[in-house]
């Protein structure tokens, strides 16, 4: 739908403003807000309203409404204090106080050409411009017919040429996306056959992965399937004859390739068998001879290999350092064999670089400070396109050197990991709607409780140590804030106001519950339990694992030199920051139950640290990810199994084996006597769009 605004063109499907040729991008909230008021012009609209109409109810503050009001000020250039635009009304509302009326929408122009203006050829039927002058030309000599057929011709080839010179040099802004799936479980990893007729696509439902080949004619499908294994994800050849995908399990992982006609399948053909535990990414090169992928062993970060599917070789491919999950990420160019590999470095910056797979050669095309992931080739490959910041709701192209930055799409919905199309336009992604809540179980009973309950995640809740209450991360105002409930009678307090795009991995609380440290992607908050005031810690940009509290004073937590990981303590009042004892790569401090894991990877307890005899309880069980996933209380011990299947277990020494306490789709979970406040995945879907400019 499109708006005029006095001078100001408003379309609310490309979430753009265009202003004297110049095109300004509005997030989608701000989209929403400007048009309500467009539908509501010159009419008092009090904050709640606003809430119930743009927000949709969710809970949100007045700063957050403030915040929005005035971003949408600042793309309107409006004066506050003499608005053309919105007018306040302290205490009671807002009024849009400039003209607006509906318009039809014209033919869709790329964002591309709105960047330079073409100079019209002038002739007897030409309107004059609005505002402007014409002064009737009538040449000396009237133009010869084959004449001016033939300038006229020369002047409509320059102006498509430079019309497509314009397209071809900068991405295409699609303004729509369409449904190809509509599952009830979350869909994952598109890929379009390369004659555009079949989709295959990854589905978990009831923590199961499925991969299905559909015909996108008539949506009939074929599931593939291995007995007792989660299948996907998974790739086509080149010439579309055959695929090769995962079928997987905590103790199976295999690669298979497949020959495909139609919606038959051959005998899958078992190419190689990857360490149990290893749940990479897998494409054939442009040769149907050779497969990429990635594998890891045991906990260990993932590494890219080829495999010749002829002499069984298998090579692992010059790669960035292996940081965080390692180099799960990878891409095969459209025409080049050349590999994409999204990778962070130990300052956590997300790089970007190209591996020539004939000559071996690495280089880095350029990084951002953000949290932002998964880098494909664009569809003529001189481009980079990557999803947004967290929360992701936009694509985004780059040119190979960082610049030129350009929304390729915007939608209202998470996206995750773009795929190309097959048909060389088009892009493919996963666009997610779904939540997660937080339940309370009671270990004793077996009961669960619904704590947290809204439409937006709602994360990483943890128990205070001496009150009834917990802090937990939300996105209920839009971007990730650290909020506190009270157990007791279910209030919720917002503690932090940033809204910007930091995504928090671990939240815990100080001894004296004082304070929470809040870990995100490369950077540890302190934040001030009763202010909400934040202080970033003085330390360098890195991955930084198992943080916890070693005194009120003094957070500990690990990092990694040469290749291993060492123990440091940052000291809150000075800011100092020093090196632990080389004994330790990580402690979890819990008085006597606290956790140390030495250099031999073997796990201690207590204050003293004493060796864990227990065959059942190891050093893998640690961490999970960058986070303590093992919690000794007395003699009862806890971990989550993490992916596939998420299942919490209980153990204590003397038992044949732990038991599983129930199954979540998240690997988060604290515990505070007899009860477990963990995440679970609410009712929602995720399905595979692709964008479409029609």
């Amino acid at each position: 739908m499109q708006w005029q605004i006095t001078d100001i063109l408003f379309c609310s499907s490309r979430q753009t403003l265009t202003d004297k040729n110049q095109v300004h991008q509005l997030e989608p909230m701000a989209v929403e807000l400007l048009a309500y008021f467009c539908q509501h012009p010159n009419r008092l609209i009090g904050r709640d309203e606003l809430i119930d109409q743009v927000w949709d109810g969710r809970i949100v503050t007045d700063n957050a409404v403030s915040r929005l009001i005035a971003k949408l000020r600042r793309a309107l250039n409006d004066d506050p204090r003499q608005p053309r635009f919105i007018a306040t009304f302290p205490k009671k509302g807002y009024r849009f106080i400039a003209s607006v009326s509906r318009v039809d929408a014209g033919p869709y122009i790329p964002q591309a050409a709105a960047d330079i203006t073409l100079s019209p050829v002038a002739s007897a039927h030409s309107p004059v411009p609005t505002g402007g002058s014409a002064v009737a030309s009538t040449p000396k000599k009237p133009l010869k017919s084959a004449r001016w057929w033939s300038v006229a011709a020369l002047l409509l080839g320059l102006v498509i040429g430079l019309a497509i010179y314009i397209q071809a040099a900068k991405p295409h802004y699609f303004n729509s996306a369409v449904a190809l799936t509509s599952e009830s479980g979350t869909d994952l990893f598109p890929d379009v056959s390369p004659d555009g007729s079949r989709l295959l696509f990854m589905s978990r439902k009831e923590q199961q992965m499925h991969l299905y080949l559909e015909r996108l004619a008539d949506h009939q499908q074929l599931e593939i399937r291995h007995q007792g294994l989660g299948v996907g994800p998974a790739r086509w050849s080149d010439d579309g004859k055959e695929i090769v995908y995962l079928a997987a399990n905590a103790e199976t992982c295999r690669y298979y390739v497949r020959s495909v006609d139609g919606l038959t399948l051959g005998e899958p053909r078992l190419v190689h068998n990857c360490p149990a535990g290893s749940y990479g990414m897998v494409s054939f090169s442009h040769s149907r001879d050779e497969i990429i992928f990635a594998e890891r062993s045991g906990s260990e970060p993932y590494s890219l290999f080829l495999l010749d599917l002829k002499s069984g070789r298998k090579t692992r491919l010059n790669q960035p350092e292996l940081v965080n999950a390692g180099n799960v990420q990878f891409d095969l160019h459209p025409t080049k064999n050349q590999l994409l590999i999204s990778s962070p470095d130990p300052q956590q910056w997300e790089g970007f670089y190209r591996l020539d797979l004939d000559s071996g050669e690495l280089s880095l095309l350029f990084k951002l400070d953000a949290y932002i992931c998964c880098g494909i080739w664009s569809q003529d490959g001189d481009h980079l396109v990557l999803m947004g910041e967290h929360p992701a709701r936009d694509l985004l192209s780059y040119d190979l050197s960082g610049n030129d930055k350009r929304v390729l799409y915007r939608g209202t919905q998470q996206l995750e990991r773009p795929l190309r199309h097959r048909n060389g336009r088009d892009y493919l992604f996963t666009a997610r709607q779904s939540h997660l809540n937080t339940i309370l179980f009671n270990i004793e009973t077996g009961g669960n409780a619904l704590l947290l309950d809204s439409t937006s995640d709602d994360k990483l809740a943890t128990f205070a140590n001496h009150s009834e209450r917990a802090a937990f991360v939300s996105q209920r105002s839009g971007a990730e804030e650290v909020w506190l409930l009270n157990l007791d009678d279910g209030q919720k307090t917002k503690l932090t106001a940033y809204n910007d795009g930091r995504h928090y991995i671990d939240l815990l609380w100080s001894p004296d519950d004082s304070m929470l440290a809040a870990l995100a992607l490369n950077e540890l908050y302190v934040i001030d339990v009763n202010s909400g005031r934040t202080v970033s810690a003085k330390i360098p940009q890195a991955e930084i694992r198992g943080v916890s509290f070693k005194s009120n004073r003094v957070l500990s937590f690990s990092l990694k030199e040469d290749q291993q990981w060492q123990l440091y303590e940052y000291h809150l009042p000075d800011g100092a920051l020093v090196r632990g004892d080389g004994r330790w790569q990580f402690v979890q401090y819990q008085g006597e139950d606290s956790l140390w894991l030495d250099r031999s990877n073997r796990l201690y307890v207590g204050l003293a640290p004493q060796p864990v005899e227990d065959k059942v309880l190891n050093a893998s069980l640690l961490l999970q990810g960058r986070s303590f996933n093992l919690l000794k209380r007395g003699p009862h011990w806890y971990w989550s199994s993490g992916y596939p299947d998420y299942r919490q277990l209980h153990y204590v020494s003397g038992m044949d084996s732990p038991e599983s306490l129930y199954q979540s789709n998240s690997e988060h979970f604290d515990v505070k006597q007899q009860q477990i406040l963990y995440s679970q995945l609410a009712t929602g879907f995720a399905n595979i769009y692709q964008t479409t400019s029609e």
